[in-house]
């Protein structure tokens, strides 16, 4: 598995992560690497790190992906987080800080997060691992 390869700028990083439910938008998903997404809904996620990896897509064989989100604490904001986005049907919105806006999920097949805590101090990670018949989308706002 390999880190997604869609930032031409291979030194880019996840500055900010963002969910909505498919339900508060309207996605209009076509074949290929866009996906365009109407919302005013986008929720910022407050996180300490996050990494995401997908493997290539070899003769249309389904893509893994990986996407792990660390949050630290077990403040009430973290606990609402968790609240919010395990088991919803959600789009997840990674911005990278070369401006690149990639969509994990889509309509027919979106995203749902599950949770663990661990040590000590408490670090919650939001997560999943899948298979997708199609890699992360580039977002286009119509």
């Amino acid at each position: 598995m390999i880190n997604i390869s869609k930032n031409t700028d291979e030194r880019s990083d996840i500055y900010q992560i963002s969910f909505v439910y498919t339900s508060l938008a309207i996605i209009r998903d076509y074949p290929g690497p866009e996906i365009f997404i109407h919302t005013f809904e986008w929720k910022k996620l407050n996180y300490s790190s996050a990494t995401f990896q997908e493997s290539d897509e070899i003769n249309g064989e389904p893509v893994s992906q990986e996407l792990n989100i660390k949050l630290n604490g077990s403040n009430e904001e973290n606990s609402q987080t968790i609240r919010d986005v395990c088991g919803r049907q959600i789009l997840v919105r990674l911005d990278y800080s070369n401006g690149e806006e990639i969509i994990i999920g889509t309509e027919d097949n979106p995203v749902a997060l599950s949770h663990t805590s661990s040590g000590s101090p408490i670090v919650q990670t939001l997560f999943f691992k899948r298979n997708s018949a199609e890699k992360a989308k580039h977002l286009k706002s119509f």
